[in-house]
């Protein structure tokens, strides 16, 4: 039951980002799409709260050792870096998206008003993102991520022509 709850909140979670991503590359100024990409990312963040509390609680126990430990020996085995610090950049990670959930909840234009905040945010996020889906995740969320990726790109390029 951990394990699977753990799972279904981190996916929760990457398909707000997704939705959010998707929502901005197709109708990036319309007050109404607007309104449900601030609704996708809402939901993706409660989403990682929900998986940082979940594998704290079933994975760590409350511990930020054993957790760090646990971040260590995975990126240790799948890359070869005996480095446990990229535990930090979950806690930053999630500390960014609360502040910019609420900032969107303060302004509907907060995206547009603070364009080098939400750049910096995407782009920090689909990093962490790809890495917690494509590098520790299980092997079929490495496909939907790639394909994700692409279809980002494409669509992105699709719409400039447009």
């Amino acid at each position: 039951m951990g394990l699977w709850l753990i799972r279904i909140t981190a996916m929760f979670s990457a398909l707000g980002f997704a939705g959010r991503v998707a929502i901005d590359l197709a109708s990036p100024a319309d007050q109404p799409w607007q309104r449900r990409a601030r609704w996708m990312w809402t939901i993706g963040c409660v989403a990682l709260l929900a998986h940082v509390a979940a594998a704290f609680h079933y994975q760590h126990g409350w511990s930020h050792a054993a957790a760090w430990e646990h971040t260590r020996a995975q990126t240790l085995a799948l890359t070869g870096w005996n480095f446990g610090h990229g535990l930090y950049a979950n806690y930053a990670m999630t500390g960014l998206w609360l502040i910019d959930v609420v900032g969107w909840w303060t302004r509907l234009d907060w995206p547009r008003r603070y364009r080098i905040w939400y750049r910096v945010v995407l782009s920090l996020f689909g990093f962490l993102m790809f890495n917690a889906t494509a590098v520790f995740g299980p092997w079929y969320w490495g496909f939907v991520a790639g394909v994700f990726v692409l279809g980002t790109v494409g669509a992105r390029i699709v719409l400039r022509r447009n």
